[in-house]
């Protein structure tokens, strides 16, 4: 392990049911494990005073959550030897590395393209780079920005096939009927998750065949944390879709949180997952869904590409431009939702392919394995250069 000992975590808390929290919730029991002390900085999901979980510190946020400042504070109260970020870039100062005191280590998503410039300035202060997916690190590449790849990970003994009649049973869905699942926040404008694009591809794919197929919407029906989003019951009404056509997830459940095991249950339960974003730094329920045998309608652009073993990945319908990103997402083509959904539907079981892609997940994505092939290598190396 070397001299590296105290590592402090900028991220969101591990209370957040997000793509980071439930990361850092993984990664904190196997850095403990490998004799690192750990606190986490947390950039969303707790204000007020800093609490101890599991024995774990959790620094609040204090007003502005991106006050670097503030975490160089932390982690001089922590004495941390090395921050781990994992968080987009682009609302971070360039002062970052200075304003937090030790030396860096940025974990970084990139879901679009271009790198923009005000990313690769923040990112080019960190003392150690991580791309969460090949995409990333290859457009990190073409703007001179040297980094590993590490994936996100999950947990391959939660998340594994199941029967699927069970699944369906204990969480009330009808045995025979088709059901196309979306996990995915509404959150953001212009909506990255493709809600209005995917919204009326299962319209059109279901006008074609009414009967017994159903959506599933795990989300919120309005935007969460922002007033810029979908309203999804109004978007359905004018698509034509009735409330018992589509399904939403309790949001009293959301807003309790859905454990990892009750996930799997909901992924088992799907015939398809659909999830054409715009853009993703790495896309999680895809390989959560995947690791449970459940097939995957995305895109082929960004980090879906590579991460899409068990399903299709479609061709986007043209380039996007983010103004506020200053990168180009890709929007998808509602006619090649409603055909990619039509194709899943018509399809045989192809139990050698499932068989395949759960092991390949497996291989790649199960997080004990992950973090012994790449993380501990890793933070040998940082610290071999630290002193």
């Amino acid at each position: 392990m070397g001299k590296l000992k105290r590592i402090g975590i900028f991220s969101n808390s591990v209370h957040e049911q997000t793509g980071y929290g439930t990361q850092i919730r993984a990664l904190i029991p196997l850095l403990k494990e490998a004799g690192y002390e750990v606190a986490v900085f947390a950039n969303s999901g707790l204000s007020g005073q800093a609490i101890n979980w599991q024995g774990i510190d959790i620094y609040p946020m204090r007003g502005n959550p991106f006050n670097m400042k503030l975490i160089g504070e932390y982690a001089k109260h922590f004495k941390a030897d090395l921050i781990l970020s994992l968080y987009d870039m682009f609302p971070l100062p360039e002062s970052t590395r200075d304003d937090i005191g030790v030396p860096w280590l940025a974990w970084v998503p990139i879901d679009g393209v271009p790198v923009p410039e005000r990313v690769q300035a923040s990112t080019k202060k960190a003392d150690w780079v991580v791309a969460m997916s090949q995409f990333g690190q290859a457009e990190l590449g073409k703007v001179g920005i040297p980094s590993e790849c590490i994936q996100l990970g999950i947990d391959c003994d939660v998340y594994h096939p199941g029967d699927r009649e069970e699944a369906r049973k204990q969480l009330g869905f009808p045995p025979d009927a088709f059901i196309v699942g979306v996990v995915a926040a509404n959150k953001g404008w212009p909506c990255r998750k493709s809600w209005p694009e995917l919204l009326a591809g299962f319209a059109n794919f279901h006008r074609r065949f009414p009967r017994n197929t159903i959506l599933h919407l795990h989300t919120t029906t309005v935007p969460y944390g922002t007033h810029e989003g979908v309203n999804i019951y109004r978007l359905q009404e004018r698509l034509g879709l009735s409330r018992g056509v589509v399904q939403i997830t309790a949001e009293a459940d959301i807003a309790i949180g859905v454990q990892e095991d009750q996930m799997a249950n909901l992924y088992r339960a799907f015939d398809v997952l659909l999830a054409p974003s715009m853009g993703e730094g790495f896309g999680l329920p895809l390989i959560e869904a995947q690791a449970c045998g459940t097939p995957v309608i995305t895109q082929d652009c960004t980090a879906m590409t590579e991460n899409t073993l068990l399903g299709q990945c479609i061709k986007p319908l043209q380039s996007f431009y983010v103004p506020q990103l200053d990168y180009y997402w890709s929007l998808a083509s509602v006619p090649l939702i409603s055909e990619a959904l039509a194709t899943a539907y018509n399809a045989l079981p192809d139990e050698r392919a499932t068989v395949q892609a759960v092991h390949k997940v497996r291989r790649k994505y199960h997080w004990p394995d992950l973090f012994e092939r790449k993380w501990l290598p890793l933070l040998d190396r940082v610290s071999s250069e630290m002193w």
